[in-house]
């Protein structure tokens, strides 16, 4: 049998990435989850995932910080980073973009939308 793929959850609100999780984990992924980018950079280095599913606004680090830090590391620049966020301006979505965010969805969203989104860079 196959190793399931793993997907990263980086989101503050609990409830919400408890509801990804289940969704995620429904349909056959392992799913991990980290409150704040910091601590999804310490979970990266002992633990690689397939995908990162990122929260922009959190404290202690934001989504659009960690993702830079994520790209400049040799061992995890190629993770594709799904930005999930309430942040939905045109130059909301430029600047995880440019920070090196792989897609984007606004909040809210249809859970439909984002297992779509993870099946397409996970190719699934």
């Amino acid at each position: 049998m196959a190793e399931k793929q793993k997907i990263m959850i980086v989101e503050d609100q609990f409830f919400l990435a408890e509801m990804i999780r289940t969704r995620l984990e429904f349909l056959g992924y392992d799913v991990i989850y980290a409150e704040h980018g910091a601590r999804a950079l310490e979970l990266l280095q002992k633990d690689p995932v397939d995908l990162i599913i990122m929260d922009v606004m959190m404290p202690v680090m934001d989504g659009i910080e960690a993702t830079k830090r994520i790209r400049t590391d040799k061992a995890i620049k190629d993770i594709p980073i799904i930005f999930l966020t309430a942040r939905a301006r045109a130059e909301d979505r430029q600047q995880a973009m440019d920070a090196g965010a792989t897609d984007y969805i606004a909040k809210p969203f249809e859970s439909s939308q984002l297992t779509a989104m993870v099946e397409k860079w996970l190719k699934k």
